[in-house]
């Protein structure tokens, strides 16, 4: 019986160690896998290295290019509203568009810029849901609605349109949208920066064997652009062909994340009158806004100015976070003047009338004045547009 038992712990110390042999091995297997793969990294990163030192020194100069070029594209991006002129290596030509309506000539200081417009007012009469009979009126004196304030139209967040303006601000992905702007602007300018002259001087044969692309994506935090310029050089030394094909830049910017809140304060903007855009922050955006970001309404006046003068506006972002040299990044759109809205009023008493007592609200946060003349009320904003009520039932209170 006692052998028995020493004979099923003997084979039971067998099983185990065979087990521990098996994970053992297995575990080897694997760590050997991942340093092949590792050494394969690090061989590729080891050829790198041992480029020669002339042709770092060209690969060095190209991506010093790409880094030029595509920091000046993400600037010029950010401070013009989501769009890069063709004039300046971009996609849109200023000569087809309408200032005033697409975009704004803006001068602060000595600097200047032609900034897209991100939100618009309607230029149609508005139905956020064909179930509902309510519509979003365009035009006084039925403006925003009829009944105004009560009964709003809903527009859910998936619609560009609200009672109080338009969301027009480019997208990031899509046709001639925010990247392939900045891909545009790297591939129209890059090559100005490039002149293989003084490696020619030394030698050395640099040709260009395709087209170049340009591809640009982000990450949370940083724009990554790729440009695969595919060069074939001769060493003058070894006569060796050498290719260099792929260069890369990244920079520290929440391109991403900055879009995504001028979505999101614009889409507030333009569904509640009584929003004010520069008091958007980490409290009424949780989330979404953080300690780094900073949003300012910027209007003509003092060392700005803004033509065609419409009582239009720029909506500024700054993002501490984010930077291209020092921070911070700017992102900023132009905002168009709406007209104010003046509350139902249905009926009045000549006292009411005189005094004024009526509520408007105006959805840029500008200065109203309010008049009354006979059955006829009137709410105008500092640009002159204008909302009223006409018809009025005058009572005996």
């Amino acid at each position: 019986m006692t052998q028995h038992i020493k004979s099923k712990k003997a084979q039971l110390t067998f099983f185990i160690l065979i087990g521990i042999i098996f994970l053992v091995i297995t575990s080897l297997v694997i760590y050997m896998i991942k340093g092949l793969a590792g050494k394969t990294t690090r061989k590729e990163a080891e050829e790198m290295q041992e480029l020669p030192l002339e042709i770092m020194e060209i690969k060095n100069y190209v991506s010093a290019c790409l880094s030029k070029t595509s920091s000046e594209g993400i600037s010029l991006l950010g401070k013009q509203g989501g769009k890069i002129w063709k004039n300046q290596g971009g996609i849109y030509s200023l000569s087809k568009l309408t200032p005033g309506k697409t975009y704004m000539e803006f001068i602060e200081g000595s600097a200047g810029h032609n900034i897209s417009y991100g939100l618009n007012n309607n230029e149609f009469n508005l139905t956020c849901n064909l179930t509902q009979a309510r519509i979003c009126k365009k035009d006084p004196p039925d403006y925003p609605w009829i009944g105004f304030p009560d009964n709003q139209p809903q527009c859910t967040d998936a619609y560009s349109y609200g009672c109080f303006g338009a969301i027009t601000l480019p997208s990031l992905y899509g046709k001639e949208q925010m990247y392939e702007q900045i891909a545009a602007y790297v591939n129209n300018t890059i090559e100005d920066c490039m002149n293989f002259s003084v490696f020619e001087e030394k030698g050395f044969e640099i040709n260009k064997a395709e087209e170049m692309k340009v591809n640009v994506t982000t990450t949370d935090e940083t724009v990554i652009v790729v440009l695969e310029y595919p060069l074939e050089i001769i060493d003058p030394t070894s006569k060796k062909l050498i290719r260099l094909k792929y260069f890369y830049y990244d920079t520290l910017v929440r391109l991403e994340k900055l879009h995504t809140i001028a979505r999101a304060i614009i889409n507030k903007d333009i569904k509640d009158v009584s929003f004010d855009i520069s008091l958007a922050t980490s409290i009424t955006f949780p989330g979404l806004i953080d300690d780094n970001i900073s949003i300012n309404v910027i209007r003509d006046g003092g060392n700005v100015e803004i033509n065609p003068y419409n009582d239009d506006s720029v909506v500024r972002i700054r993002d501490g976070f984010s930077r291209i040299s020092t921070p911070p990044y700017v992102f900023q759109f132009a905002r168009q003047n709406r007209v104010p809205a003046l509350e139902y009023i249905g009926s009045m008493t000549e006292e009411q009338c005189n005094n004024k007592t009526f509520t408007a609200y105006d959805p840029d946060e500008d200065t109203v004045t309010i008049t009354c003349v006979g059955s006829k009320v009137t709410v105008r904003d500092s640009g002159m547009l204008e909302d009223y009520e006409e018809n009025i039932d005058i009572v005996t209170p």
